[in-house]
């Protein structure tokens, strides 16, 4: 568990996935984002869903969450 939300992270080489626990209102739910590289500019990919009672708002807010501002911080650790 990551502070107070509940879920699991996983971490990899070049990714990391959250997957929610019974408790979080995302449940069941998971987010992956994945860190490649091609032709020497660095992309993030992320997939996932959270299909709980608030899945609509998760969908919704996206976005604002996994936006451009957090890529770039990203990428440029990459870099």
């Amino acid at each position: 568990m990551v502070g107070d939300d509940p879920v699991r992270t996983f971490v990899g080489k070049y990714s990391i996935t959250n997957a929610t626990l019974e408790d979080h209102f995302l449940h069941p739910g998971f987010v992956t984002r994945r860190v490649f590289s091609v032709d020497q500019t660095v992309y993030i990919q992320t997939i996932g869903g959270g299909w709980g009672y608030m899945g609509g708002l998760n969908n919704a807010l996206k976005n604002k969450v996994w936006g451009d501002d957090v890529d770039s911080l990203v990428q440029a650790h990459f870099k």
